[in-house]
């Protein structure tokens, strides 16, 4: 969640009255079309967006109309315009155009797994005069999901709404499977908050292998969190546990007994 609050932060942009400073003679006006704003100036903020964050692959501004003027690229920053799309029929134009966020649907490429960002750019009047949208790598999210680990075995999913994987840890998730027939997963992409403390949370994961389940929906994103344990492997720590538990308890009640004869 702090990493998508990071990246939707940097795709925010609001132009004030002092970024126009150079667009009229009369210095200082208001924008109501990012295409009035000199090139330079637009690729100055693109480059500030890069430097933000190293899982911004891309960015772009589109016109209100949806015609592409200016794309910088992380490794090729000079992207001609014979390039440039029409994105005037694209969700990822339609929505921040619209004036409301737009995260895509997960895709999968030879750099890892990636997403589109696009926000409404505004005036200081707050009226939309364009969209940024960029390409995200999720890597740093499939790092941090990698990390989780539960007893020996136990893992974290990543899934999208739709119930695809989209990483494991501990898991091999390259082939991205749909989880949907999974009825804790299919629970928790709808909304749900599952424990791992009843019945219905045990059953048999998509590896083919009995296993405890719980997850949550990130708040505002269309992804939730699934962890799985194997059950033979949370049960052995179980015992373990109860029988650390019980020699610590015998233990006591010995030195207490001593304790109490002197």
């Amino acid at each position: 969640e702090r990493f998508f609050k990071e990246i939707t932060g940097v795709f925010d942009l609001r132009l004030s009255r002092d970024a126009a400073q150079n667009v009229g003679e009369q210095g200082s006006i208001t924008i109501y079309d990012i295409a009035v704003i000199p090139s330079a100036q637009r690729r100055f903020l693109l480059e500030g967006i890069l430097s933000e964050s190293r899982a911004i692959e891309s960015v772009s501004f589109f016109t209100p109309e949806g015609r592409e003027i200016e794309r910088m690229e992380r490794s090729r920053p000079v992207v001609p315009e014979r390039e440039f799309v029409d994105a005037s029929r694209l969700e990822k134009f339609i929505k921040p155009r619209a004036g409301e966020r737009y995260i895509s649907p997960v895709r999968y490429t030879l750099e890892g797994s990636r997403i589109t960002v696009a926000s409404p750019v505004r005036n200081a009047a707050q009226d939309v005069i364009g969209v940024l949208a960029g390409d995200v790598l999720l890597k740093p999210v499939e790092r941090s999901i990698a990390r989780g680990v539960l007893g020996n075995a136990g893992y974290l999913l990543l899934v999208t709404d739709s119930a695809e994987l989209i990483t494991a840890s501990v898991r091999d998730s390259s082939a991205h499977p749909a989880l949907r027939d999974i009825g804790l997963v299919a629970s928790v992409v709808a909304g749900a908050t599952r424990t791992g403390l009843e019945d219905a949370d045990r059953y048999t994961s998509f590896w083919g292998e009995r296993v405890i389940g719980a997850g949550a929906h990130l708040e505002t994103l269309p992804f939730a969190i699934v962890a799985e344990w194997p059950e033979a492997d949370a049960l052995e720590l179980t015992r373990t546990l109860s029988q650390q538990a019980l020699a610590f308890s015998l233990a006591t009640l010995l030195g207490v007994f001593l304790l109490s004869i002197l």
